[in-house]
């Protein structure tokens, strides 16, 4: 099995010219991406700072990138650090992952040291670097330039690392209120890569997008599988995220990747006339449910490329499941939606009955659970919520351990994994993870909304939109305003309720527990009242 560093590497040498990264006019080659991030592997061997988890600051920008690649090849991890609205979220994934380096360009270095001066709990960043700029002046923390960076002496050599030393940590929902670090190792990820090139064989060149958000796990296939098989990582820009059509035909995309609410959007609005993508290879979308309808529409925009229903939590490392949509298909799927298909991969899937034990036949529902080569190795610095979420099972005579997913499933008569929802009151907004405990453990903080249960308003196709909030108390406008300022600090605003419904009681379930399908329903009736 390849290792994927290893192909990066050595593709230096046989396409230096060739275009790896497009952001906005600017081009980075593959001789630039491999020279500057050795240049940022022997920065980060000089720290003597092998296996730590580095902090990369900002995204889709050429230091982000390069960082990235650098940061692997010194044979340490990184976590990607975005400045936003979150920062007690921040300031948790800092503390958790124990970052005391940064890297990242002058902008963000300076915006991120800024808001750091007056966290008073938050002292332990000890270097920064912005690889391609000057600095001036100094502040009380050490940080290296371009200037620095130049003069560094360079190991050009490639060094085989321990393919069991982690590659990243992403931070998903905790039901705490906390974030949990899933840890990926170099193993994981290149099971996943050369699975996913094994099924694609992609040969030649080829130009692939980037849109997600690093913080979402989807946004390392695309970079990883492209600059190792020697394609053209074309990154989408903010205005370009609703409205991709023209890049993708511009830019003559052969695999655009994204959520399906994306397409769906681009629906709306009349984009997806008929064979208006031609040079579209492949349709790879993940994240959320994938109406069948939206498939078919697809089909027609691209009619030469194959549409893919991906499926895989973030401790799956990425994917694992793929479906690849059939026109000729007649089967009616389960609430309108494709499945979410077979392993293409190194990882065995199977569903998991109330009574602990395997279904052994089919359109049996129970709990998707997994095994395999991309199963990450749990939480970091969390191991109650590892113990409880990768198991062992008598019934397993290889005593493998196994991740309990908590996605409800079948699997139909042709085989194929369909995805039924969440077990617990997980659900995703804009292909982002979130409990609704989260949410409600953030609102509990604020008097007006110290009881409160949060549900998602679905669309049509079972997508989650956006959610509510059903709370007991009276909420004026300007105390709404208060909460939201609030909520914000700690939370994407797409997770801020968009409305609050106040209600005399919680429903109850017979098992005394709170009834949030009902409440998801009521929910339904009480926006279309207001609408």
């Amino acid at each position: 099995m390849e290792f994927f560093l290893e192909k990066i590497f050595f593709t230096s040498n046989e396409c230096k010219s060739r275009v790896a990264i497009k952001i906005n006019q600017e081009e980075i080659t593959y001789e630039e991406l491999i020279n500057e991030s050795l240049k940022i592997a022997s920065f980060l061997k000089s720290l003597s700072v092998r296996n730590k988890t580095i902090g990369i600051l900002g995204q889709k920008d050429k230091t982000s990138y390069i960082a990235m690649l650098g940061i692997l090849f010194a044979g340490c991890n990184f976590t990607p650090l975005i400045l936003e609205n979150e920062s007690q979220r921040l300031k948790d994934i800092i503390k958790d992952a124990n970052i005391k380096n940064i890297i990242g360009s002058k902008s963000n270095v300076s915006n991120f040291l800024s808001w750091h001066k007056n966290q008073s709990d938050l002292d332990q960043i000890e270097t920064a670097l912005h690889p391609f700029e000057y600095v001036k002046k100094k502040t009380r923390k050490e940080i290296f330039d371009k200037k620095f960076i130049d003069n560094l002496e360079i190991n050009n050599n490639f060094e085989i690392l321990d393919k069991e030393l982690l590659a990243y940590v992403l931070y998903t929902s905790g039901s705490t209120g906390k974030p949990k670090g899933v840890k990926i190792t170099l193993n994981n990820l290149n099971s996943y890569l050369n699975s996913l090139s094994k099924t694609w064989k992609i040969s030649g060149e080829f130009r692939m997008t980037q849109s997600y958000d690093f913080r979402f796990d989807p946004s390392i296939s695309d970079i990883f599988y492209t600059i190792s098989n020697k394609g053209t990582l074309v990154v989408l820009k903010a205005d370009e995220l609703l409205f991709p059509g023209d890049l993708i035909k511009n830019e003559k995309i052969d695999i655009w990747t994204s959520v399906p609410s994306i397409a769906i959007f681009m629906s709306k609005l009349g984009h997806l006339e008929f064979n208006c993508f031609p040079n579209l290879k492949i349709i790879y979308l993940c994240g959320e449910p994938f109406p069948v309808n939206l498939a078919k529409e697809l089909q027609k925009a691209a009619p030469n490329a194959s549409i893919e229903n991906h499926y895989g939590p973030t401790e799956s490392t990425i994917t694992i499941t793929r479906y690849v949509f059939n026109k000729n298909n007649l089967n009616i799927f389960r609430n309108g939606i494709l499945p979410i298909g077979k392993s293409y991969t190194d990882t065995e899937i199977k569903i998991l009955k109330d009574n602990l034990e395997p279904s052994k036949t089919s359109n049996e529902e129970g709990e998707i659970i997994f095994s395999g080569a991309q199963l990450s190795k749990g939480y970091l610095n969390n191991i109650q919520k590892t113990e409880s979420s990768f198991v062992k099972f008598d019934w397993d005579s290889e005593n493998r351990i196994w991740y309990k997913s908590g996605d409800r499933g079948i699997i139909n008569n042709e085989g194929d994994i369909e995805c039924l929802g969440r077990i617990d009151s997980q659900f995703k907004i804009a292909g982002k993870r979130v409990e609704a405990g989260e949410i409600e453990a953030q609102l509990s903080k604020y008097e007006v909304t110290k009881y409160s249960i949060v549900v998602p308003y679905k669309g049509k196709n079972q997508i989650s939109l956006y959610c509510v909030a059903f709370i007991l108390e009276e909420l004026t406008p300007s105390k709404l305003e208060d909460v939201k300022k609030e909520f914000t600090k700690y939370f994407d605003i797409i997770f801020f309720p968009k409305k609050f419904f106040q209600i005399k009681e919680f429903p109850k379930t017979k098992t005394g527990k709170i009834d949030r399908k009902f409440l998801e329903e009521r929910a339904k009736i009480l926006l279309k009242i207001n609408s």
